[in-house]
């Protein structure tokens, strides 16, 4: 009910938690947000720049190798490498459920996913950078960022009566790192590395060449067991259930079950199941064009 739309960002969880703890000692707070998608420190990333060293044939073997492999992130990305247009492969990368998966699930292909992408790509004049990987980010700050990060970011500290900046996305900021040539924002097995030049002029070593850490949640162990989230997915009077194939629903959590990490996939069932619930009139038609992002 808080962030009042469907998200599968599993950080909303450290956030919320990380907000109500800054709040009963501060009011204003600063987030380092915006320098993954301007500096290229994502693994989609790495991805799409190996991708130009492989033959087609390979990424043709490594989209099937890509089926058994249970770490979700690693799986997307290789199962577009094959794709040779790059608003197509670019979706497949973001999205956490397939075309293919949300027709079985509700009963509707659309490309309403690829629309929106297409759209910014040729308005931001993305064909005319010249790696793909430069498209990827300039599309990331516009739309990852503003769609969801932000998004939740805003709301949960305002929830907590907090007021939270973002000086790595100041416009001349943003402006300078993209004008910058890509070898100074990534490079293979490294990224954000004008961001690391300059914290090394600050901070030891030890903290700026440290592994790199993702915001957490404990959703992956929660969802581990089944248990309350299948009473809640697979209530059959639900909204959700009159939208959804509960088979579907069921094969995605014995999949988790089973030891493939779908947590992104239940936390958006979950988070979409809410929303029907609070949001969705009743007489509303449903629409699941929000599963595809």
């Amino acid at each position: 009910g808080m962030i009042e739309e469907p998200l599968a960002t599993t950080s909303i969880v450290p956030m919320f938690a990380l907000s109500r703890l800054a709040s009963s000692h501060v009011k204003v707070v600063l987030s380092g947000q915006g320098a993954d998608e301007t500096m290229g420190g994502y693994r989609r990333y790495q991805v799409e720049l190996l991708r130009g060293f492989v033959p087609p044939f390979a990424a043709a073997a490594l989209a099937r190798v890509s089926r058994g492999i249970r770490s979700d992130a690693l799986a997307r990305g290789l199962g577009a490498a094959r794709e040779t247009d790059d608003v197509r492969r670019f979706e497949s990368v973001y999205s956490v459920f397939s075309r293919d998966q949300i027709a079985k699930m509700i009963g509707s292909r659309e490309n309403r996913a690829e629309q929106r992408i297409r759209y910014f790509f040729d308005l931001l004049g993305c064909s005319r950078q010249e790696h793909s990987v430069e498209r990827m980010m300039t599309l990331d700050a516009r739309m990852n960022l503003a769609d969801d990060l932000l998004l939740y970011t805003d709301k949960i500290t305002m929830h907590h009566s907090l007021e939270c900046r973002v000086p790595l996305l100041d416009l001349d900021l943003v402006r300078f790192i993209e004008s910058l040539p890509r070898h100074f924002r990534l490079g293979i097995g490294e990224g954000k590395r004008i961001h690391k030049w300059s914290a090394g002029r600050m901070l030891p070593a030890g903290i700026v060449k440290r592994k790199k850490k993702g915001f957490l949640s404990p959703t992956r162990q929660w969802f581990q067991s089944g248990g309350a989230v299948r009473e809640i997915l697979l209530e059959k009077n639900s909204r959700f259930a009159s939208v959804f194939d509960l088979r579907e629903v069921e094969d995605v959590l014995r999949r988790h079950e089973a030891g493939a990490n779908r947590e992104r996939h239940i936390f958006l069932l979950l988070s979409l199941h809410y929303w029907m619930r609070d949001f969705l009139a009743p007489r509303a038609p449903a629409f699941g064009c929000a599963v595809a992002v």
